[in-house]
Order: C-alpha cells, then sequence, then structure tokens
C-alpha cells in the first residue's frame, strides 16, 4: 500500500465504440490501495488506465467534496483517450463505483 486509500475504485466497460483490442463489454478493473487488484481485473489497457489512475486518485477525496456539499461523485463514468471512428479505432465508456475499504 502505498498511501492511506479510503475508496476502491471498481471500473466495469460499459459500451464500446467502434473496434477495441481489448474490451468487448463488461469487463472490470478493480484498483484499491494504490494497486490494480489483478485478482479481480479482467484486463488491462494502458490509455484507459490513464484516465482511470487519475480518477482514482480523485476517489480518495470523496468525504472533502461531501462534506462541503457537493457532488456524489461515488457513481460516475469517463471514457478512454482514444478517438472513435472515423478518426481513429474506437473507444469504450466506464462506469466508475467507489466503495469504502473496510479497514
Amino acid at each position: 500500500m502505498c498511501f492511506n486509500a479510503k475508496y476502491k475504485l471498481v471500473a466495469k466497460v460499459e459500451s464500446v465504440y467502434g473496434e477495441c483490442p481489448i474490451y468487448d463489454g463488461g469487463e472490470k478493473i478493480v484498483m484499491e490501495n494504490g494497486v490494480i487488484n489483478l485478482a479481480e481485473t479482467d484486463a488491462v489497457c494502458l490509455q484507459l488506465l490513464s484516465t482511470l489512475i487519475h480518477e482514482y486518485m480523485a476517489k480518495q477525496h470523496l468525504d472533502y467534496w461531501q462534506s462541503f456539499g457537493g457532488f456524489d461523485y461515488s457513481n460516475e463514468k469517463t471514457k478512454c483517450p482514444r478517438a472513435g471512428p472515423p478518426h481513429g479505432e474506437g473507444y469504450v465508456i466506464v462506469s466508475c463505483e467507489s466503495t469504502p475499504i473496510k479497514k
């Protein structure tokens, strides 16, 4: 564990637009305690991971944002940075769910 993580992030691939060589839909990436949980993760794409790392780190501050009456960021969607047709092969939409880590 590289830092005191408060939340586990489960990113599930909801849909694929165009062609993705890694995902078909329904796969998940699980991040907790500063690492990718390989036992629960189906496949890892580095381009999607670049987006999810920012998502994971932001989720660790959910308590701060919610204490000010801010938005509930525990369940939101994001996409990989690849371009979809006609400019690229395709991209995926993932839903990110955060759950508190039990200590």
